[in-house]
């Protein structure tokens, strides 16, 4: 398995909408997804930037973040 450090910016991209490439790749279990605990508080300090920006509900992206954060070691 390839070991990949993600950045905040592909997680943000990832949420943007209903379907994305990024997100595929990070749920994909033939990578190893690594990233810093402060990824969370960039999540929660541009919260309503990332839904001004999305094209999907609130509550879909919070399922998307989640589906997401499974498959990053922190």
């Amino acid at each position: 398995m390839k070991t990949i450090i993600i950045d905040t910016n592909i997680v943000f991209a990832s949420l943007r909408s209903k379907s994305s490439s990024l997100r595929d790749k990070i749920t994909n279990e033939a990578y190893h997804f690594y990233a810093p605990k402060f990824l969370f508080v960039e999540i929660v300090k541009h919260k309503e930037r990332i839904l001004k920006n999305s094209t999907v509900a609130e509550e879909n992206i919070l399922e998307f973040l989640s589906s997401i954060l499974h498959y990053i070691h922190f």
